[in-house]
């Protein structure tokens, strides 16, 4: 498990897949390459937003909330959602960080994976307008 402090900042979408109960890879919910970002703060709150970039049916999944590490394991309490099912829930992660690569899974051997790298700093301007 990362320390707190190694996750801060800002992380680039590098794969989100499921896997079977064999441990074979399969597409996750979004298809097979999607974007997104993932963010933690250092006063404890998070946002995630991941998107189908294939062309077909729109998908969309994004929630915000606070983050915290306990005993090891990485845990996400949902506030605002894409799925107002989820709202409210603490979803519990194991996360592990080798060679730059951020790894989220949903349960120690097979399940949910995904996978983030640190988000490169942009040099683009942006302007508030009122």
């Amino acid at each position: 498990m990362p320390e707190p402090d190694d996750l801060i900042g800002t992380w680039q979408l590098a794969s989100f897949h499921d896997t079977d109960p064999t441990g074979t890879p399969t597409p996750g919910p979004l298809g097979a390459e999607p974007a997104g970002f993932l963010t933690y703060t250092a006063s404890g709150h998070l946002s995630v937003a991941m998107m189908r970039t294939a062309p077909g049916e729109p998908a969309f999944m994004g929630y915000a909330g606070t983050w915290r590490i306990d005993d090891g394991v990485l845990r996400h309490r949902i506030l605002v959602c894409s799925r107002t099912d989820w709202v409210g829930e603490e979803q519990v992660r194991i996360a592990e960080l080798t060679d730059g690569l951020l790894t989220i899974r949903t349960t120690p051997d097979n399940g949910r994976i995904v996978q983030w790298r640190r988000a490169e700093a942009t040099q683009e301007k942006h302007a508030i307008r009122r």
